[in-house]
C-alpha cells in the first residue's frame, strides 16, 4: 500500500496537468505519456536536450524544437498547461 507522500506525488508530470505537444501538418499533437513525462522532468530539471526515440529524435527545450537527426529536419514543440479537447478528440493548446 502506498504511503501519503507517494499518493500525493502521483505517477509523474502527466498528473500535474502539463502536456507537451509537437506540430504536425499545422496541427498540435500531444506527445505520448512516456515522452511527455521525460520532457517535463527535463524541463523541471533545467535540461536543454532530452533524448527521445532512442536518441534519434532529441528535443531541445530552449529552442522549443525536436530534431530528426537522420533526416536533418525539425519540428516545433510546445509545453501546454491549458488545453482543450477538439471536436476530433485531439488535445489542443489554448492559443
Amino acid at each position: 500500500m502506498a504511503n501519503a507522500d507517494e499518493e500525493e506525488q502521483g505517477s509523474g508530470p502527466a498528473n500535474m496537468g502539463i502536456q507537451w505537444f509537437f506540430r504536425r501538418s499545422n496541427k498540435w499533437m500531444p506527445f505520448e505519456e512516456g515522452e511527455n513525462n521525460r520532457l517535463e522532468q527535463g524541463y523541471i530539471a533545467g535540461d536543454n536536450e532530452i533524448p527521445l526515440g532512442e536518441g534519434s529524435f532529441p528535443a531541445f527545450l530552449a529552442e522549443r524544437v525536436q530534431k530528426n537527426l537522420e533526416a536533418e529536419k525539425e519540428r516545433e514543440i510546445l509545453r501546454g498547461s491549458w488545453f482543450f479537447q477538439a471536436s476530433d478528440g485531439t488535445l489542443q493548446p489554448f492559443p
